[in-house]
């Protein structure tokens, strides 16, 4: 539960991370472009299992695609 607890908040911040990276970028990169950076990176830093590293790029990519949709909708 720990872990789950980590891996969210390690989530939260890079997405903030992203958001002000392609608020600053003006070049589009897809949400799937997006979603494999970030669990890359999370891959590497936490130390993810083949499952995991599955498990998060799904939530990855569908908080990518809701961010992408709500900077599209403002």
């Amino acid at each position: 539960m720990k872990v789950l607890q980590i891996t969210l908040l390690v989530t939260i911040f890079s997405l903030m991370g992203t958001l002000n990276s392609l608020s600053q970028n003006k070049q589009k990169r897809t949400p799937e472009d997006m979603a494999k950076q970030q669990t890359s990176w999370m891959k590497d830093e936490l130390k993810l299992s083949t499952e995991q590293e599955t498990k998060v790029y799904n939530i990855n990519l569908e908080a990518m695609k809701n961010m992408r949709a709500a900077m599209e909708k403002h």
